[in-house]
């Protein structure tokens, strides 16, 4: 019951500040949907934030969606990415020395992070959502695709369980494609946010 409690709470906070202060910080490309993608963020400093990063949504009555990866789990979050980038270059090695065209294979690594999606004009959230890593091989002809896809599974509101979406994915088909999201996510980026003058602060009486 507490946690339950403690959710709600959590959720009326994040959607307050979700709303109204929200600042896009980068963004990154996936040339598999031929779509960009925002990187914003919330937070009082560069120890004490939110990053709310915008994905592919996997359902059509939900155009957007994406995830909030607080500062207690960044360097969690970042770790799986670069896991799963060594796994991507290992495989795709392997793929080209075999001449293998197709493939769909789950990688061994997850992560847990609080989902959001659009519903209606309003926003829904579900705390941790488990997040899955998958290596596809596809092929047309000579033109041979390597993704690396991140991908959330269905979520359900966590305040209404009737309202449910199919999930979200980002899908990466290069190294530069996977280092290009890196650097829009990276701590670089965050400490460069924080560190700027506020708007009213350059403003003084």
């Amino acid at each position: 019951m507490k946690r339950i409690i403690y959710s709600l709470i959590a959720c009326f906070i994040t959607l307050v500040t979700f709303a109204q202060d929200e600042k896009q910080i980068s963004e990154f490309k996936s040339n598999y949907f031929n779509e960009t993608f925002s990187v914003k963020i919330i937070g009082q400093n560069n120890k004490d934030f939110k990053l709310i990063i915008a994905a592919k949504s996997l359902d059509d009555l939900h155009d957007e969606g994406g995830v909030f990866i607080s500062s207690e789990l960044y360097q969690k979050f970042v770790l799986s990415i670069d896991s799963a980038k060594a796994k991507y270059v290992e495989y795709v090695n392997i793929a080209k020395t075999n001449n293998v065209k197709e493939l769909d294979k789950r990688l061994n690594y997850t992560f847990k992070a609080d989902g959001f999606f659009e519903y209606g004009s309003s926003w829904e959230f579900q705390f941790d959502v488990l997040f899955k890593y998958d290596f596809k091989i596809s092929a047309k002809g000579d033109d041979v695709k390597y993704l690396l896809i991140v991908r959330s599974g269905e979520l359900t509101s966590s305040s209404n369980p009737y309202i449910k979406m199919d999930g979200f994915v980002w899908v990466f088909n290069s190294i530069e494609e996977i280092d290009s999201f890196k650097e829009a996510i990276s701590k670089q980026n965050i400490d460069e946010f924080f560190s700027k003058p506020k708007v009213e602060d350059l403003f003084k009486n």
